[in-house]
């Protein structure tokens, strides 16, 4: 187990919310914004149920968390959008 440094337990444990990512079965992303914590040098988050990552952790442990924190800016100008969602019918 890595240790982690007192940089990132202050970002852990401060109000930030967290992307958890885990593997679908078919193997795409599933992302879920999820509160956080520590219990010792774990990393903990709770789920209210059984749902989709919950059992994508059981069949495949390994995920991706991503944590929002205090630090420098950035602006992104789209120059395309695509995928499925409610804009869609807006890009024709």
């Amino acid at each position: 187990m890595a240790v982690l440094p007192d940089s990132a337990r202050e970002v852990l444990e401060s109000d930030g919310l967290a992307h958890l990512v885990t593997l679908n079965p078919d193997g795409s992303p599933q992302v879920t914004c999820v509160w956080i914590g520590l219990e010792g040098d774990e990393i903990v988050c709770a789920h209210l149920g059984r749902f989709q990552k919950v059992k994508n952790i059981e069949r495949d442990p390994r995920v991706t968390l991503s944590v929002e924190a205090p630090g420098v800016v950035t602006r992104i100008t789209p120059e395309r959008v695509g995928g499925m969602g409610p804009w869609a019918s807006n890009l024709a």
